[in-house]
This record gives structure tokens, C-alpha cells and sequence, in this order.
């Protein structure tokens, strides 16, 4: 029974919640390998990290350091609970997921904890960790030098003063940026007042292309790009498609990332209703 006061109300309105948590695992054997040749064990791994634990990352990061610490009993069970977690999280749609990713493979395969993979693995692993982990929800965004408008003049990203920061990474020649910068457009027209501004990145590398297209479209934001290929934004940002659109609060920390413009207006309705 959970605990109560003198007057009989409870003390946690989460303990049984805890109570469940903490002995989810009694009376399972990880010494025993054979629980792998039948999906119980599976099922209720996913409950456990899925049902039983708060969807934000370093609830989960919790969650599944403890399983593991557990599963270290039988180097199958190991093997088997790492790969699955790691490649759910490694894989998920879900914005801010990839923070579990990280952890995961710092604790464990970049320690060499992960036995069983071999070199070429491991480099993978590590090369994917290093290219997300500068823009992981919450850190403070790698800045941009060497980027310049139409004019000619340099504006690096952390000299932007806003409320709430647009950094968007587009090409003027990407048939989905064709659809999605108006869009985006709608957007920021209607939180403008409120405080935020639009950092454009163009990824394309001829001039002519970008100038062309914003002379056709007036964007009436920060327009910039680095034809000169100084900058290493590509990596900082793991740039791979486009658009790609990540929102910063004043102090450039990211509050989400990659977003359409759905997603994107959300976010900003949220955020200013807050800010009241």
C-alpha cells in the first residue's frame, strides 16, 4: 500500500507506479538465455521502456541502463537487449530520440562494452554519433561564421538577436524546398511580431541560382550563404537533404529540429501561448 498521512491521503500518487517500475524484472532469470527463443522476453522489454517510462530521453537513457545492467548477466541477453534498443532509438521518427542513440553508443559501444561488433561497425557507430550529437535538443547550436548576404556581408549566426530563431537549410534548386519555403513563409509571417526571425542557409554552391531565386522571391528574412565553401555547416548540422529546419531559443539552444512547417507552427503556438 502506498503511504499516507495522518488524515489518509496519499503521500506519492506515484507509488504504485514506482512500485511496478522497480520490480518489473522480479522472477526473471537474465542468467538463462533460452527466455531469447521466445518473443516474452521482447514484448516485455518494449512495455518496459515504452509503457513503463516517461518519453523523454534521459528517462529512457535511465531506464535502459538499468535493463542492461541486468542483462550483463548472460553475454547473449546483452547482446540481444543492446542491438534492439540501440537500433530502435538509432531509427526512430520521434524528434529528440536520437539523444538515447548517443548515449547508448558512448556507454556502450565506444567504451567496447559491444563485444560482438567489430572495427568497421564501430567507426560507423562513432562517425554517426559525432555528426549528430553537436545538435541534439537542448545543446547550444554550433555556430555559423562565413555566411554572407546578397550584399556581400558577413553575418554569422550568433549575431542574430531573436526571441525565437528560424535557422533554415535550403537549396533553391530542391523541388521539396520549392514547396516548403512558402510555406515556411506563412509561418514566420504570422510569429514575426512575436519575436522571431529566420536565419536562411543556402546549401546550393552557385551564386547565381540563389540570387535568381530570392529575386523572385522576396524573402524579407536573413538570407545568407557561403559560395567560398569556408563554412562546415554541412557536418556541424548533419545536412544530408533539404529543407531542413531546426528552431532556436534566444540563447541559440535548439528547442526542436527538422521540422515541416506543420510541425514548425506547433512548436511556435506552443511556445508563445507559454510566453504569454
Amino acid at each position: 500500500d502506498p503511504p499516507r498521512d495522518e488524515n489518509g491521503k496519499k503521500i506519492d500518487s506515484l507509488f504504485q507506479y514506482k512500485y511496478l517500475k522497480n520490480h518489473f524484472w522480479d522472477n526473471i532469470d537474465f542468467s538463462n538465455d533460452n527466455m531469447l527463443r521466445t518473443p516474452i522476453y521482447h514484448n516485455r522489454m518494449m512495455r518496459f521502456l515504452k509503457k513503463m517510462t516517461a518519453q523523454i530521453p534521459d528517462s529512457i537513457n535511465a531506464s535502459a541502463d538499468d535493463l542492461l545492467q541486468l542483462a550483463q548477466q548472460n553475454d547473449e541477453i546483452f547482446k540481444y537487449t543492446l542491438s534492439k534498443i540501440i537500433y530502435m532509438y538509432e531509427t526512430s521518427k520521434i524528434m529528440g530520440m536520437d539523444a538515447v542513440f548517443v548515449h547508448l553508443a558512448e556507454k556502450y559501444y565506444m567504451t567496447n562494452k559491444a563485444f560482438w561488433i567489430d572495427s568497421v561497425q564501430l567507426f560507423k557507430i562513432s562517425d554517426r554519433v559525432r555528426s549528430i550529437k553537436p545538435t541534439l535538443i537542448g545543446k547550444q547550436t554550433p555556430p555559423i561564421y562565413n555566411m554572407r548576404d546578397k550584399d556581400g556581408k558577413l553575418i554569422p549566426l550568433y549575431s542574430v538577436d531573436a526571441e525565437y530563431l528560424m535557422l533554415v537549410f535550403w537549396d533553391p534548386d530542391c523541388g521539396h524546398c520549392k514547396k516548403e519555403m512558402p510555406k515556411i513563409k506563412e509561418v514566420y509571417d504570422k510569429y514575426k511580431d512575436k519575436g522571431l526571425k529566420v536565419y536562411a542557409v543556402c546549401t546550393e554552391i552557385e551564386e547565381d541560382k540563389w540570387i535568381k531565386y530570392l529575386n523572385e522571391h522576396p524573402f524579407d528574412w536573413i538570407n545568407v550563404a557561403d559560395f567560398e565553401l569556408k563554412s562546415p555547416f554541412r557536418d556541424l548540422y548533419d545536412i544530408s537533404s533539404t529543407p531542413q529546419v531546426f528552431l532556436l531559443d534566444r540563447d541559440k539552444k535548439i528547442i526542436a529540429k527538422k521540422l515541416n512547417h506543420e510541425q514548425l507552427d506547433r512548436v511556435l503556438e506552443r511556445m508563445t501561448k507559454e510566453k504569454g
